[in-house]
């Protein structure tokens, strides 16, 4: 794959992580899937939908809490306001960085198990 095929599906794998960050929330909060809880919302991998944007802030604000910190003050603490229903620009700064580092680490586990598996033939 090219770099211009890569820039390309980015945005995609991006969001395709975000979802799973909600995906994991649900299951972590209400032990449910997404399409179980909202089986009337079409939900299309790479694309969020306006619930899975409203639960990236929830997310978002149970990570900020396991780790002592209050998101909202945060999101303040950084010049942003919060949004209702919505996400500040703050927190989508928080989720590109999140999703990032989140491919890059799926990618160093692929790219090390092709690696590994080549190595064992």
């Amino acid at each position: 794959m090219n770099k211009e095929d890569l820039m390309k599906l980015l945005p995609v794998e991006r969001m395709a992580i975000l979802q799973g960050c909600v995906e994991s929330y649900l299951l972590k909060t209400e032990h449910v899937t997404f399409a179980e809880k909202y089986p009337d919302i079409k939900d299309i991998y790479g694309a969020l939908n306006e619930k899975q944007i409203e639960l990236l802030h929830y997310y978002l604000e149970d990570e900020y809490k396991a780790i002592g910190l209050d998101l909202n003050k945060a999101i303040i603490d950084a010049g942003s306001q919060p949004v209702e229903g919505g996400l500040s620009d703050y927190e989508k700064k928080e989720l590109v960085r999140i999703a990032d580092r989140e491919l890059a680490l799926v990618a160093c586990i692929l790219e090390r198990k092709e690696r590994l598996f080549k190595k064992q033939k």
